[in-house]
């Protein structure tokens, strides 16, 4: 009878330990991610991984690499501030931020455009639909 006493004031005292473990944790986890990064959670675009994907599926040359990296390097600048702007706005900016981000990624087409061949565009748009139309399908498999 004694034993088990013991042994239930242990159990208890560590489950209770456990869990202040588990909750300093997250306290220390959610100070270290600021509020920009848990808007949009870890998926940051890296303009360099940009221009090599573009670079990659669009067969550009080192001239039109040069040339984009400034509007590339510029719009990932632009998308920072206004995921910053609206981060702490929850689901309610989300609206006013898509018509941002949607204003400034035309904004990087038409400049891409210009150095771009209509060829290289048009592909260019084809791979920013279909990822567009995957990222809504991982939105509704979420749901789910």
């Amino acid at each position: 009878m004694r034993q088990r006493l013991i042994f239930g004031n242990v159990r208890t005292l560590m489950k209770s330990s456990f869990n202040g473990f588990l909750v300093l944790a997250f306290i220390i986890t959610s100070a270290c991610v600021t509020p920009s990064e848990a808007f949009r959670g870890s998926k940051a675009r890296d303009p360099e991984k940009i221009i090599s994907h573009l670079t990659r599926e669009l067969g550009l040359s080192d001239t039109q690499v040069t040339q984009i990296r400034p509007i590339i390097e510029n719009q990932a600048e632009q998308r920072k501030l206004i995921f910053e702007k609206y981060a702490s706005q929850g689901r309610s900016g989300r609206k006013a931020m898509r018509g941002e981000m949607d204003a400034l990624r035309e904004k990087t087409d038409s400049q891409l455009a210009s150095v771009l061949a209509d060829e290289q565009m048009a592909k260019h748009r084809e791979l920013h639909d279909q990822r567009r139309q995957n990222r809504g399908q991982r939105g509704k498999e979420r749901r789910f």
